[in-house]
C-alpha cells in the first residue's frame, strides 16, 4: 500500500524548527513511519486530531514529543497541525 502524503501547516513548520536538528529528524521518521500505516493513529472521542508521541533520550535529557495530526481520508493526507516538546534532565 502506498505511503499516505505529510503537510504541515505553519504553526507545525514553526515549532519543527524550533527543536534541535536531530530531534526533527527523529519527528520525520516517525512521521514517515506513520504515513506508511496510518490505523496506528489514536483519535480521542470524536475529535478528528490524533496526537502520537515519543520519546527519545540524548546527552542526559530525556525528550517528550507530541504529535498533533488531522488524517483526511479523500486525500490520503496526515495534516501535522502542531508538535509539542517537553525535556527534563535524566
Amino acid at each position: 500500500m502506498a505511503s499516505w502524503v505529510l503537510a504541515f501547516n505553519e504553526q507545525a513548520r514553526a515549532a519543527l524548527r524550533r527543536i534541535d536538528p536531530w530531534l526533527q529528524e527523529e519527528i520525520l521518521d516517525e512521521l514517515d513511519r506513520l504515513a506508511q500505516n496510518p490505523g496506528q493513529l489514536r483519535r480521542g472521542g470524536a475529535s478528528p486530531v490524533s496526537i502520537a508521541d515519543l520519546t527519545r533520550d540524548r546527552d542526559n535529557q530525556r525528550h517528550y514529543i507530541f504529535l498533533s495530526i488531522e488524517t483526511d481520508v479523500s486525500t490520503r493526507t496526515l495534516q501535522i497541525i502542531d508538535i509539542g516538546h517537553f525535556s527534563r534532565v535524566l
